[in-house]
């Protein structure tokens, strides 16, 4: 997933020509899993008066988690849903367990410009859960989430 960056962020993306698309960095590569490919919010992109192409802001979002399954495995974040500002909703990845949490917006005419990640710690002899939730920052400084998780820090 690629947020809406600064104005005045200097590195691009691998999608360039899509001119308010910025930088994107790993904060913390995890333990478990495979990178999926780049998803972009919309394959529909605008092009302002100057002819530039802009791409879809990200301006909430969904998760699907899977709660305490007792003795069984846990596997908490399981897949993820944004909405964009075209009103269209992208399925990032849906997973195969949980339920769909509620949607979490940005105010009206906010967007996402950050992400950040509720990830378990590996657990030696006890249950790895890895992602557990994720809150957006919104481009007026607020937090919106749609789910806390039940593991990690």
């Amino acid at each position: 997933m690629l947020l809406q960056g600064d104005p005045y962020a200097k590195e691009w993306t691998r999608r360039p020509w899509v001119s308010n698309l910025y930088g994107y960095y790993v904060v913390h590569n995890g333990f478990w899993g495979d990178w999926s490919d780049w998803e972009y919010c919309s394959t529909i992109r605008d092009m302002d008066s100057n002819g530039i192409v802009r791409g879809n802001k990200v301006t909430g979002f969904r998760l699907r988690i899977e709660g305490n399954q007792g003795g069984g495995d846990d596997t908490a974040l399981n897949g993820i849903e944004v909405y964009c500002q075209t009103r269209a909703v992208k399925t990032i990845t849906s997973g195969h367990w949980g339920d769909w949490q509620r949607w979490g917006f940005c105010p009206e005419g906010h967007y996402a410009t950050g992400a950040q990640f509720r990830i378990e710690g590996q657990q030696g002899s006890g249950d790895d859960t890895a992602g557990n939730s994720v809150n957006l920052m919104c481009s007026n400084g607020g937090v919106v989430g749609s789910h806390g998780g039940f593991w990690g820090g």
